[in-house]
């Protein structure tokens, strides 16, 4: 037998150990498990053999307990894996019996709520872990569970040991003995407290989503690729005359004319091909009401978080208010708000523009300066009011009288700039000076009330010698010196100060001055309002400066009875040298002054001069 087991068993010198120690303790009783190499598993059972009182032997006896020693190690290996199984699971797997006491809890429910199975094993589960206003509701469910019912995917908060709530979502499954009765319940729970609380912010943002969507002054919607509508908010719903129910499913064809649905269309295919928002400008008219606005649309492509393209994304803004004032506000800052005209600004825009097309065409532009005379005297006279509405109605007639693609400004007060394009030489700007001088010199009526004015009109033109910027060419920036005291030197750049008195301005021969005054040098008129009496006729005889406006101020002087005397005390000794005046010259002395009178009288049409109806002294042909 011990050389059979030397050489079949797993262990023998453990059998040969055990049979010794048997043989040497007669009395002892041995049952144990032998472990063959061929996975064979005996029982071996041994006691004593006694004969009276004296023991004669031993008796062995071997049982094959292969099967069931098997089927044991099966269960036991079963039973391990179950525990390790549930004490590793990362949800709670709980037991308890119909009377709801826990019989069981696993690893993962001590982590979580803070308790060990000893500490809560036999207490009452709805006393122990729920919070007391759910617990009838709990119960219930229970009992339908243990009758077995079909419970699953009951939520209930459960109370940690430190008064933490959990949100528990469970399984249950009722567990029978053999005779089929049910002695428990397994329940296992996924404690979906986080998601419950991402559910929750989720729902929350849905709805400032939905709600500022809603309430959003914009039309909001969103299509799929193929231009089917996924989603609208109300204001949209007034655009195409329809709820939102009525119009998710369908396209654009459905609700609106071809040719606006092709431009929809059109749009969306441009934002999907671009990969980025793209915008445009819209009139459209809502369904809802019939109104008509202008939106600013913009269209931006959507998509997943794996880059598929899902749809479009569309915004509208109502900018109907917005781009009227934006207009109105471009308006103010390019016309004169008074009289409607184009302002400086515009006008050195459009001069800049004309400038460049006449020398692209090899023809010249003629500048106009415009100065109403005696437009002081109506607004010291009559007031403000009177004086606007005087201004309104010669820039309308001075408008009327200009050519298609002529322009005229308002630069403030009295002062206007005229724009005359396409010349072929100066003599060209006749026409225009003179209607220009006529519109301006007819009587204007309000109410009764006859007013009159005159103008003194310098002209320039472009393009001249030297390089030239449309802001000097409005007088923003004159060349030839400093401040007012510089002068324009007339010779390519020819200025003129033509004076347009009462009826005798419709006989003005504005060609005959621009004959004779060509090699003048005037100083700008501005200048003539800063100058006074003495100090403005001593600037003009000291520089051999004359003008229609020097005309003016002798001819009132000798207007009075004692003028000659006035006018020889005012020019004391400035009276000499000599004074050049459409190719007349005559000493600057009183006697002087006589002849060029009368050398000029003759003139007097071509300088738009008018004699004193009241005098005939010689000097009041000089106005």
């Amino acid at each position: 037998i011990l050389q059979f087991a030397q050489k079949q068993l797993e262990d023998p010198d453990e059998f040969i150990s055990k049979v010794q120690l048997l043989y040497e303790n007669k009395t002892q009783v041995s049952n144990d498990i032998l472990f063959f190499k061929d996975g064979r598993v005996i029982e071996r059972y041994s006691q004593p053999q006694s004969q009276g009182d004296e023991i004669i032997g031993r008796v062995w006896s071997y049982r094959d307990v292969t099967e069931q020693y098997q089927t044991r190690e099966a269960l036991i290996k079963e039973k391990d894996f179950a525990k390790n199984l549930i004490d590793t699971a990362q949800m709670i797997i709980m037991v308890l019996d119909t009377k709801g006491h826990i019989v069981l809890i696993n690893a993962f429910m001590e982590q979580l709520t803070g308790y060990k199975q000893e500490a809560v094993v036999g207490k009452n589960w709805f006393e122990q872990f729920l919070p007391p206003n759910s617990q009838t509701d709990i119960r219930q469910l229970f009992r339908e569970a243990i009758s077995g019912s079909h419970t699953d995917g009951n939520v209930n908060t459960i109370v940690t040991s430190s008064g933490q709530l959990c949100d528990i979502k469970w399984y249950n499954k009722t567990l029978r003995d053999k005779h089929n009765d049910i002695v428990g319940i397994l329940s296992v729970g996924l404690n979906i407290t986080e998601q419950k609380a991402a559910e929750q912010a989720t729902r929350e943002a849905t709805a400032i989503k939905d709600s500022i969507i809603t309430t959003l002054p914009d039309l909001v919607w969103l299509k799929d690729p193929e231009g089917v509508y996924l989603a609208c908010n109300p204001v949209f719903e007034r655009f195409l005359g329809a709820k939102e129910a009525e119009i998710v499913g369908k396209t654009d064809y459905d609700f609106v004319d071809t040719k606006l649905a092709d431009f929809f269309q059109k749009n969306d295919l441009e934002a999907i091909n671009a990969g980025v928002p793209r915008s445009n400008e819209e009139w459209l008219t809502f369904a809802d009401d019939g109104h008509r606005a202008l939106l600013l649309t913009i269209k931006t492509p959507m998509y997943d978080d794996k880059g598929n393209l899902v749809g479009v994304l569309g915004i509208s803004r109502d900018i109907t208010v917005q781009k009227e004032h934006q207009q109105q506000l471009e308006y103010i800052a390019h016309y004169d708000a008074l009289t409607s005209l184009p302002n400086r600004l515009l006008l050195t825009d459009r001069l800049h523009q004309s400038m460049v097309q006449s020398v692209r065409r090899e023809l010249k532009v003629a500048v106009a300066y415009i100065d109403l005379d005696g437009f002081k005297e109506v607004n010291d006279n009559h007031g403000h009011d009177i004086g606007d509405q005087l201004l309104v109605t010669l820039s309308a007639r001075m408008k009327q009288a200009l050519r298609e693609g002529d322009s005229i400004a308002r630069l403030g007060g009295d002062e206007f700039v005229a724009v005359f394009t396409d010349l072929n030489d100066p003599q060209s700007s006749v026409p225009m000076l003179t209607r220009m001088l006529k519109a301006i010199a007819k009587p204007v009526t309000f109410d009764g009330l006859s007013l009159q004015v005159s103008a003194s009109i310098g002209i320039t033109f472009y393009p001249q010698d030297d390089d030239v910027e449309a802001a000097q060419l409005v007088l923003e920036e004159l060349p030839g010196g400093e401040g007012d005291e510089r002068e324009l030197v007339v010779g390519h750049e020819l200025e003129v100060l033509v004076g347009a008195q009462d009826e005798e301005a419709d006989q003005v021969d504005v060609g005959v001055v621009l004959e004779q005054l060509a090699q003048v040098a005037l100083v700008p008129a501005r200048l003539a309002d800063d100058l006074e009496g003495a100090d403005f006729v001593a600037y003009h005889l000291e520089n051999k400066v004359f003008s229609v406006v020097l005309h003016q101020r002798l001819a009132r002087v000798a207007r009075r009875a004692d003028g000659v005397d006035l006018l020889a005390d005012l020019l004391g000794d400035k009276l000499e040298g000599d004074l050049v005046f459409g190719g007349v010259g005559a000493d600057l002395d009183l006697a002087g002054l006589q002849q060029l009178a009368l050398a000029l009288e003759g003139q007097r049409d071509g300088l738009g001069l008018e004699a004193d109806h009241a005098k005939d002294d010689i000097y009041a042909d000089l106005v």
